[in-house]
């Protein structure tokens, strides 16, 4: 498996291209070389995204975005995907979207990524874990499903069981940790098993295991070290 990082981490700091860049020069040198693009400012194109992602040697896997985003602007989602050679677009957030309009839009949007050679994915949030996660993946066979173990954790559900319910239709792995108190926190310093998941990676097939951390203190080093400690359970296993 694979290590890299999920891009939305950096949030604040990409706002303009002066800002990616510096993200993606930092990801660079700490040897990431893999992730998924979220929440990059629009005022930056995918031109210039893509142009950046090569600069610094960052191969893009896909795009994420709340599903509501994504059916509302899926033209910018295959713009990224094409110029960047990403393949995957993910979304998330079923019942927060509710599942009617979620199953409209996605019908859509399956049409337009069949054309464009892109794949779809489901990032399932907290509150999908109870039935819409069952559901979708049944009813929709074409589906990937991209896992976020902290999500999983706060749901009560066990990371490890979905990995191997599911082998063979995920291909990434969100690793964001906890400390006790709730505050997100470098991978590997908080609450979550992060071995037993990897283990359930390696089963799985899972090609790619994504650092996020959305909230922090400092974000270079936070990431560097939830990064290096994704890499190694990737590696190890």
């Amino acid at each position: 498996m694979r290590a890299g990082i999920q891009i939305s981490s950096f949030k604040p700091l990409m706002t303009d291209l002066g800002g990616l860049k510096r993200v993606l020069g930092f990801m660079r040198d700490i040897g990431c070389r893999y992730t998924q693009l979220q929440w990059i400012d629009r005022h930056i194109s995918p031109k210039d995204i893509a142009a950046a992602l090569d600069e610094y040697g960052v191969n893009a896997l896909g795009t994420q975005d709340k599903a509501y985003a994504v059916f509302d602007d899926a033209e910018y989602h295959l713009e990224l995907c094409r110029l960047t050679g990403a393949r995957s677009i993910c979304v998330s957030g079923a019942e927060e979207t509710g599942m009617e309009a979620f199953a409209r839009g996605l019908g859509a949007l399956y049409e337009k990524a069949c054309s464009a050679g892109c794949v779809i994915s489901f990032h399932p949030t907290k509150r999908d874990f109870d039935t819409a996660l069952e559901y979708i993946m049944r009813r929709y066979g074409y589906m990937r499903l991209t896992l976020d173990l902290c999500q999983a954790h706060d749901a009560g559900a066990s990371a490890a069981d979905i990995i191997g319910k599911y082998g063979g239709r995920i291909d990434m792995v969100h690793f964001k940790d906890r400390y006790p108190n709730g505050d997100l926190c470098p991978v590997g310093q908080g609450v979550i098993d992060f071995a037993s998941a990897a283990e359930a990676c390696a089963k799985a097939g899972v090609k790619y295991l994504l650092a996020e951390q959305e909230r922090w203190q400092d974000p270079f080093s936070e990431l560097k070290q939830g990064f290096g400690y994704t890499k190694s359970l990737a590696e190890k296993a």
